[in-house]
């Protein structure tokens, strides 16, 4: 389910939703966009920036609109072994480089000079410059040193394929060397192949129980699999070895934040920064906690310092983009999302989220065109797919929404956002039949999903079955309560109060 990179900024991915109404008045005229206040008297929407008012005696229906949007979110941002270009000392690339060349008089003067801010941990550094230090001793230790550089080296380049190879050359070399198999693990780690690289990290704990990057690597494998308990027990015996890891503490941040632990997540970032205060990750990760908790001012100032620490760094940039476009605040999560992908044009976030800005700004054709940017990086996304149908559909390209959504579905058969919509398309074509099955086929796989019922619902009540509508209204009412989703249960209280009245 998740398809990240390890090491450095691993970014953990969730789906993030968001969902619109439309409100069709008696006139005819039809308003879509986010209620923000609704009472028995009027409706308070949020058209294209601007919140408009339109009382009882207008409106003639009220319906939800689902998912809008749903594509690959960053949450926590955590640091491995090695880090990512943004956080590599060019004093320490140059000491991999030239060990790499086996010109170990340079590298070791270039490790000696290197900045605090290195390309590995304390513990890695050290045991690299002790390999570097004995390559010319034997033709072991040379093999071994220029494999693991060269293994690094890979690995900053973003080749982990050629990262294994050199590595499996250093294991071969020293067999129970901690060092290698670590950096073995984040290679396999950073192909995805997570079962190979927590085998490694394993061994490497077992050759040097006291080696805290073997502990540490393990527990970031294990937050991308979305596994945060193992992954603090990781990070707790790292602790126990050294507790004034900046990065450590980060990491435990990030572990608490996807257990859903938003508060003590929040002391371990400042304890990150107490010991590192030039942590940038720290600062972008507590701007999306403070997000979370709707502290938005407070999250903003964490973005920004991220951004003067680093401007070269696009997260803090997208994250803030995030916060705006939640915040109805389009043309403003624009220019960060436009700043982000400046940096790295390849980011998939920066083109899906500038594709849901233009959709919700009313731009279908600009939001399509960012769109098949995204899915050029990443062909692979049912939530590209998904967004992409929704653009199309308010096109009114109907036949190629509606092969959009088949397509999200082709790439993940339980994917529930391609259910809801492609319901929503057939329910609008007037392909009842069509829609009334879809939905019970993805009831079947997600029985716990309100929008589902919803969408049958409102199949029903266009049948003429009331009683039917209203049963599945009330189980999609009993299910956003149990999720505390309170504006969602008022409207399906004004879908319920529409029916017809019992005779």
């Amino acid at each position: 389910m998740r398809k990240i990179a390890v090491v450095l900024a691993c970014a953990l991915v969730m789906c993030v939703t968001a969902s619109a109404e439309i409100i069709t008045l008696k006139s005819g005229k039809t308003i879509e966009g986010k209620i923000v206040e609704q009472t028995e008297d009027y409706v308070r929407i949020r058209y294209r920036g601007v919140v408009l008012t339109y009382y009882s005696h207008e409106i003639a229906q009220i319906e939800k609109k689902s998912p809008i949007f749903s594509f690959p979110e960053k949450t926590s941002y955590l640091h491995g072994l090695v880090p990512s270009p943004y956080t590599v000392s060019p004093k320490g690339r140059d000491a991999i480089e030239f060990a790499a060349g086996e010109q170990f008089d340079q590298a070791l003067e270039f490790f000696r000079r290197e900045a605090q801010r290195t390309a590995y941990s304390y513990a890695a550094r050290e045991k690299l410059i002790q390999a570097v230090r004995a390559a010319p001793q034997s033709r072991i230790q040379k093999d071994y040193a220029v494999a693991v550089c060269k293994g690094i080296g890979h690995l900053l380049q973003g080749r982990p394929e050629r990262a294994v190879s050199r590595l499996r050359a250093a294991t071969q070399a020293k067999t129970n060397d901690a060092l290698a198999l670590t950096i073995l693990g984040v290679a396999y780690a950073r192909m995805g192949q997570y079962q190979q690289a927590q085998e490694q990290l394993r061994k490497a704990a077992l050759f040097d129980p006291y080696f805290c990057d073997a502990y540490q690597n393990y527990g970031v494998v294990m937050l991308v699999q979305n596994k945060p308990q193992e992954a603090l027990r990781a990070f707790q015996k790292c602790t126990t070895i050294n507790s004034q890891l900046s990065y450590l503490h980060n990491n435990m941040g990030a572990a608490h934040y996807e257990s859903g632990g938003l508060q003590q997540s929040i002391g371990f970032y400042h304890q990150a920064l107490k010991l590192n205060p030039q942590q940038v990750l720290a600062y972008n990760n507590l701007g999306n906690v403070y997000r979370d908790l709707g502290q938005t001012e407070e999250a903003i100032t964490q973005y920004t310092k991220a951004m003067k620490l680093d401007p070269g760094y696009p997260e803090p940039y997208i994250n803030l983009g995030v916060l705006y476009f939640h915040e109805g605040h389009y043309e403003t999560a624009q220019e960060q999302f436009r700043k982000a992908l400046g940096l790295d044009p390849d980011l998939v976030r920066g083109q899906a989220y500038l594709g849901a800005c233009f959709y919700s700004q009313g731009q279908p054709q600009q939001a399509v065109a960012s769109y098949r940017k995204a899915l050029a990086l990443r062909p692979d996304s049912p939530d590209l797919y998904t967004n992409l149908g929704l653009a199309h559909e308010a096109m009114r390209q109907y036949e190629q929404a509606r092969a959009d959504y088949r397509q999200a579905l082709r790439i993940d058969a339980d994917y529930l956002p391609a259910y809801v919509n492609l319901g929503n398309l057939y329910r609008k074509l007037g392909n009842t039949r069509q829609a009334r099955e879809l939905y019970s086929r993805a009831i079947g796989l997600h029985p716990d999903a309100a929008e589902l019922y919803t969408g049958i619902a409102k199949v029903h009540e266009d049948s003429g079955a009331y009683e039917k509508a209203r049963v599945n209204y009330q189980k999609a009412k009993k299910l956003y309560r149990e999720k505390d989703k309170y504006e969602e249960v008022n409207l399906i209280d004004t879908y319920l109060n529409n029916l017809p009245r019992r005779p």
